[in-house]
């Protein structure tokens, strides 16, 4: 009798009672989506540029007007003035004649467009040869403070020199 009952405990231990199924166990509740990025903010700074003549032939001096514009609501300081400017070209990428920026600063008011600054370029590169003909970038470096520098380059302004006739 003795293994009759310890057999039935036994069976009792290895099979199931029931056949019914376990209830299922609920799915993870879906994690809540990523903030959609916002764009960042537009710059306070626009910076433009506008070229004497639309067209230069090769060993013509080039001025290219700079206009510094504060779009934003507070003042901004632009420095180093004048900017660090580059005269570079497409693809690959390269720059034919950098110019040195200022030691000076300048002070924009919410709204305040300066006009100070005309490059003039007489169309040779650092080893003072002429450049071919061709469509050229005018870039320019600054920083603009609110009390913590941030970098800002622009080509507000693109230059051609056409062969001559």
């Amino acid at each position: 009798m003795k293994r009759l009952i310890v057999g039935l405990i036994l069976v009792m231990l290895l099979v199931p009672v029931s056949c019914a199924k376990a209830p299922p166990v609920p799915a993870p509740a879906p994690s809540p989506p990523a903030p959609a990025k916002r764009p960042a903010p537009p710059s306070p700074l626009e910076i433009s540029g506008v070229s004497a003549k639309p067209i230069y032939l090769p060993g013509e001096e080039i001025e290219v007007e700079l206009a510094f514009t504060n779009k934003g609501e507070v003042p901004i300081t632009l420095a180093p003035f004048p900017p660090k400017i580059e005269i570079t070209q497409g693809s690959p990428y390269k720059v034919f004649r950098s110019f040195s920026a200022g030691t000076g600063f300048k002070v924009l008011n919410p709204g305040e467009v300066a006009t100070s600054y005309t490059l003039s370029w007489d169309q040779k590169n650092q080893d003072g040869q002429q450049v071919a003909p061709g469509s050229y970038g005018i870039e320019v470096t600054i920083h603009f403070l609110y009390g913590i520098p941030s970098g800002f380059i622009t080509t507000p302004a693109r230059v051609l020199i056409q062969q001559e006739p």
